[in-house]
């Protein structure tokens, strides 16, 4: 399966998301990166990934299911990309790579495996998204397919809340004092930040079509504390967890880590 990205697919995942780091659209930021060209985000390119997976998945059966994705390197836009699935032993789950073919890069590699619990960490489900506000983001989700499973749009907004989060934005002021930030915008505009890793957890109960899950509760979502290593002469990993579920018990998990270039402090 062929995948090829623009600056529309990265304009529209920052217009669901709120992740406008100037790496996707000024093409000076990604060339001070190294990169030649400019890049889509690495979350609009798992989009298709997630799809691709949750169709192709043996696990069928499982009560939980655990995604897990390592980004390597950036997507250039304008650059044709091969998705690749292999079944995993005893059909527990499936892998993906995807790759340039011109030059055999691997820019991500994921699974999604069946599982038999949820994870112990539990979040105090402090915010609400209503039912309406859930099914607008449902309209407004940056994919043209028609089959998308209710976890892969679960985890778009989970992600798009770490992002807007005042929460987020104390974390990394925290982390870097010396930055003059008002939120993540003005983060990205001052130093590079790349997501490295992308973790789901999820339930059962998600593992079917959007139009099959009714978005027409209140869906509750709250932190977990983050996870900081590194210093400002080193940069910095963050690593954030969300978790989400339409009651006081969590039933998906969300889970990003971000690094971040050195910081100039003078």
């Amino acid at each position: 399966m062929m995948f090829s990205y623009d600056v529309r697919d990265a304009e529209a995942w920052a217009k669901f998301s709120g992740d406008y780091n100037p790496i996707h659209f000024d093409l000076q930021q990604a060339r001070a990166m190294g990169l030649e060209t400019l890049t889509v985000h690495g979350m609009r390119a798992l989009l298709d990934m997630k799809n691709h997976l949750s169709h192709n998945v043996m696990a069928a059966k499982s009560e939980f299911y655990q995604f897990n994705a390592r980004l390597r390197q950036a997507v250039k836009c304008q650059t044709p990309y091969q998705l690749v699935s292999t079944l995993i032993l005893a059909g527990s789950g499936v892998s993906s790579l995807l790759t340039e073919p011109v030059s055999g890069t691997c820019c991500f590699s994921s699974k999604l495996t069946g599982k038999s619990a949820f994870p112990a960490a539990c979040a105090t489900l402090d915010h609400m998204l209503t039912g309406a506000q859930l099914a607008a983001l449902s309209e407004a989700y940056p994919s043209d397919k028609p089959d998308v499973m209710s976890w892969e749009l679960l985890d778009a907004v989970l992600f798009a809340q770490i992002v807007n989060m005042p929460e987020t934005l104390e974390c990394v002021r925290e982390s870097l004092p010396h930055l003059s930030a008002l939120s993540l915008a003005d983060v990205f505009k001052q130093i590079p930040v790349v997501q490295t890793h992308h973790d789901v957890h999820f339930s059962r109960q998600h593992m079917v079509s959007r139009h099959q899950e009714a978005f027409n509760k209140p869906f509750y979502y709250g932190l977990l504390p983050a996870m900081v290593i590194g210093d400002s002469e080193q940069g910095f990993v963050i690593r954030m967890t969300i978790q989400g579920g339409y009651d006081a018990h969590p039933s998906i998990m969300t889970a990003i880590t971000l690094k971040t270039w050195p910081v100039q402090t003078h």
